[in-house]
């Protein structure tokens, strides 16, 4: 039954470009809820967040024709959508452009932390540069006045 999930849900197709065999070292959240197409992974997955990659598994019961997958950040989209259970965060992935995960929009913030700010929900490049980052304003003590713009 893991073979069939795994094909008809998206993940052969993740894995096809995002497989990945070594241990996830980095920081990682266990037994969270995600969706792949149609298929439910409930309480089995442990989805981890650096400021590269992110990192999806199923846990071992299930792990047959489920690989680990690792994803750079940069090849993630990361939008919201409203749901009878609340708001969702929905990936998309470069090289998979057919395949939709989705998780719950606290579990979205996790991994928002977990990257360091990296992943980036809203709609842009799963990754934050500084070519797309807003510069901090610049505030004035009170009592003075800002310099003449030129």
């Amino acid at each position: 039954m893991t073979w069939l999930t795994a094909a008809l849900g998206g993940w052969r197709a993740l894995a096809g470009a995002y497989a990945d065999p070594a241990p996830w070292t980095g920081p990682a959240l266990s037994a969270r809820n995600g969706w792949m197409g149609l298929w439910g992974y409930g309480w089995s997955l442990t989805l981890g967040a650096d400021a590269h990659a992110l990192h999806i598994s199923v846990m071992a019961p299930f792990r047959v024709g489920h690989p680990p997958l690792r994803i750079p950040l940069d090849e993630i989209t990361v939008t919201e959508e409203s749901s009878i259970v609340g708001p969702r965060a929905v990936y998309r992935f470069r090289r998979a452009p057919r395949v939709r995960f989705r998780t719950s929009r606290a579990t979205a913030e996790e991994l928002v932390a977990l990257s360091g700010g990296r992943l980036v929900l809203g709609g842009g490049s799963g990754v934050t540069t500084p070519a797309t980052t807003t510069p901090p304003t610049a505030t004035v003590p009170p009592g003075t006045r800002p310099p003449p713009s030129r």
